[in-house]
């Protein structure tokens, strides 16, 4: 059985700590904790790595943390790229039949309006651009039947 933090007296062991990032490392606002910048500078410091862990883009979890990205890891896309200090160090792209089959499955259905979230953008239909304002909260790179992105 592992010990947990609190009965674990060697905690000089860790190398990594991750947290999720909406409704656990940042309050119900979306506000990131006070001094959060500093307490990656600390750990990095320590020689412990801190990694914010999410389903947003890279692009965009990476807006969260513009100092210190090359002090921290990003795990985006839920696990789908990790970056770590700046470089791209995994990644883990879904085959273009398998994303046509979900876009495919998405419109039949009725109910929602399918997106593409990929390394560089996130690439919706230019007749869901009215969804934009909710789209951006998580993807702020979106691309619209082609066109460039607009930041």
């Amino acid at each position: 059985m592992l010990a947990n933090f609190t009965e674990d007296k060697d905690l000089g062991q860790i190398r990594v700590i991750a947290s999720d990032m909406d409704c656990t490392l940042l309050a119900d606002d979306g506000s990131m904790p006070p001094h959060m910048d500093a307490l990656i500078r600390k750990l990095d410091a320590a020689g412990i790595t801190f990694c914010a862990a999410s389903g947003r883009p890279n692009y965009t979890l990476a807006e969260m943390f513009p100092e210190i990205q090359n002090q921290m890891a990003l795990m985006s896309d839920n696990g789908a790229a990790i970056y770590c200090r700046g470089k791209l160090i995994y990644e883990s792209l879904i085959p273009v039949e398998q994303y046509q089959d979900m876009i495919r499955y998405t419109l039949a259905d009725g109910r929602g309006c399918p997106t593409v979230c990929g390394i560089e953008a996130c690439y919706i239909r230019s007749c869901d651009e009215r969804y934009d304002n909710y789209f951006r909260t998580f993807y702020k790179k979106n691309r619209l039947h082609g066109r460039p992105h607009r930041t």
